[in-house]
């Protein structure tokens, strides 16, 4: 029987300790071409652990080369440049460039910063040829699809939806949180993109009507935390607002929170809002978040529009701490989701577009 052999071309790989989502589904993809009988070589710039038993050769440089024709496919996240299957984590550059950079940032840039600008456009040009060359295109969700049909103008059936799965060990279903005054939570490694000056300004407006409540927000960066916890303590909000660093277990912080809030600019999924799902945790995100695909607003979760990022976030805060002793039904329905985004079902929709490209038989 002819060995089949594929390239994992990544920029990192981990298998334990993921600081994002991608790295996680990363590790899931690789976890279900081997257990598919695949033999996996990896090429990548960043290794946490070469001991991985998923791999029969690896190969960690700053250049990643490697010959296609010695493989049956390719696959990857990294937008550099093309191969047989591309997982784009995340919304594209092209999508970030036309929804949060104004035209006057964009100006000011080209004049005061003209090698920045060349840069990003450089980036601009490359994403293009790497989505545009690549033969299929794995999606998190409609809201990344959409997006590359809008600035890429590619063919659909060269386009699978393939949902990350929730890693569903060591935690218990039923949040028994009973905290004395009601918690917010957010995850914002980047603190802009994750909506948290959006999230500090509603919590301000909140303050001003009287509404009891506080928010923790995971926030690592150190460099710029002081000058953050600075613009809260002026607002007033000190008492309200929590940071924390990096959280190694997301369980430990999960475990403090009666709402997780997701605020991004962008997120072409959002895994952190069905983790806590799982855990009857109720869920408030934003219509850009790809997440949506899975939440009904006021069913399973809550959701705003963010035509009006600032004031749609406050309302739909304010309506939560309204009802927070009116949340079982929307806790008891977001348990559910589980149902939908777990390993098995990872790998079998995996496994099926596999299959229907001819990679794989049925």
């Amino acid at each position: 029987m002819q060995e089949k052999k594929v390239a994992v071309v990544l920029y990192h790989y981990t298998e334990k300790n993921f600081q994002s989502g991608g790295e996680k589904v990363n590790f899931f993809i690789v976890k279900v071409l081997n257990e598919l009988g695949f033999s996996l070589d990896l090429f990548c710039k960043k290794l946490d652990d070469s001991n991985s038993l998923f791999f029969k050769n690896i190969y960690c440089n700053e250049n990643i080369q490697f010959d296609q024709q010695e493989y049956l496919f390719s696959i990857g996240e990294n937008l550099s440049f093309p191969r047989t299957f591309l997982y784009i984590h995340e919304n594209t550059r092209h999508f970030q460039n036309k929804y949060t950079r104004n035209n006057f940032t964009r100006f000011i840039q080209k004049i005061f910063s003209p090698k920045r600008a060349k840069l990003i456009k450089k980036r601009l040009d490359n994403e293009y040829i790497s989505v545009k060359n690549s033969k299929f295109l794995l999606l998190p969700s409609s809201i990344v699809k959409n997006d590359l049909l809008e600035f890429f103008d590619i063919e659909e059936n060269k386009v699978f939806l393939l949902p990350p799965p929730i890693e569903e060990k060591n935690f218990q279903f039923e949040n028994n949180i009973n905290n004395a005054i009601f918690t917010f939570g957010l995850s914002a490694r980047g603190f802009a993109n994750k909506g948290g000056w959006n999230l500090i300004l509603a919590a301000f407006l909140l303050k001003l009507i009287g509404e009891k409540f506080r928010i923790l927000i995971i926030y690592p960066f150190t460099k710029t935390l002081k000058f953050v916890e600075f613009f809260v303590a002026i607002l007033g909000l000190a008492s309200n607002i929590k940071f924390l660093d990096y959280c190694s277990d997301m369980n430990q912080f999960y475990s403090k929170i009666d709402c997780l809030i997701l605020a991004s600019k962008r997120e072409a999924f959002g895994l952190v809002a069905p983790e806590a799902m799982i855990r009857k945790i109720p869920v408030i995100v934003n219509s850009r978040c790809g997440i949506c695909d899975f939440i009904q607003d006021e069913k399973n979760g809550f959701v705003y529009d963010y035509d009006k990022p600032l004031i749609n976030l406050f309302k739909k805060m304010k309506y939560v701490l309204n009802n927070k002793n009116n949340l079982t039904f929307v806790k008891n329905n977001s348990v559910k989701i589980g149902e939908q985004l777990n390993y098995a079902n990872f790998k079998n929709q995996f496994k099926n577009i596999l299959v229907k490209v001819g990679f794989l038989s049925s």
